[in-house]
């Protein structure tokens, strides 16, 4: 059996129909589709999201910020 660990990655989604001239500003105002999923790297996780059929913006990882 193999086991890997994975964590957790949000990979930020280009809408179809939204043209290329747009897709930054709609990051920056931070309305593009995300989706939430587990996988060992965030080369995976762009995969995977790809996958669904749609562009990909940006893969990142999130992280639980603990309060001390």
């Amino acid at each position: 059996m193999i086991c890997q660990i994975t964590k957790p990655y949000r990979s930020y989604l280009v809408p179809a129909n939204m043209p290329d001239d747009q897709v930054e500003s709609a990051a920056s105002a931070d309305v593009l589709p995300s989706v939430d999923m587990q996988a060992p790297n965030a080369e995976f996780a762009r995969k995977c999201a790809q996958a669904l059929g749609q562009r990909v913006h940006r893969v990142e990882r999130i992280v639980d910020e603990v309060a001390v």
